[in-house]
């Protein structure tokens, strides 16, 4: 279980980023020094940086009381927005939350989107993260 995780809002080598997602795509470029010398990766980091990324880790909120499997296809009005990679209950703030990457039109909070649990289609809503405020739980969607 990965449940604070995921309501804090960490990225999981090998969940959220692989070699072919990169610190770009989760929100963890501010932690790149180019600056320090070569580094196994540097160029193709570079490469990134100056051509930018076309999806974004992006948080959900999900209606129902069921979480999302992996790997699940995101919707937005039947159109493919991208990949669940984690979806658990977020136990300290009562709601289903779920990570996905989007592609970059529907990473806008509060983007209504959705994908199937066992079957049935469920909605979801692009949120910010981390989805745990350390002030106090709460979502800020």
């Amino acid at each position: 279980m990965f449940t604070l995780g995921l309501e804090k809002s960490y990225p999981a080598h090998g969940i959220d980023m692989d070699e072919t997602r990169t610190p770009f795509h989760v929100g963890l470029d501010r932690w790149i020094r180019f600056d320090k010398g070569d580094f196994v990766g540097r160029e193709a980091l570079l490469k990134i940086r100056d051509t930018g990324v076309d999806e974004r880790w992006t948080g959900l909120i999900v209606e129902g009381g069921m979480p999302a499997a992996a790997n699940a296809r995101v919707l937005a009005d039947g159109e493919d927005a991208g990949v669940v990679t984690y979806s658990d209950h977020g136990y300290s703030l009562g709601k289903v939350l779920a990570t996905a990457h989007l592609r970059l039109p529907f990473t806008q909070i509060g983007t209504v989107l959705s994908f199937d649990i066992d079957g049935a289609p469920t909605r979801a809503v692009v949120s910010a993260m981390p989805f745990f405020d350390p002030d106090g739980a709460r979502l800020r969607a």
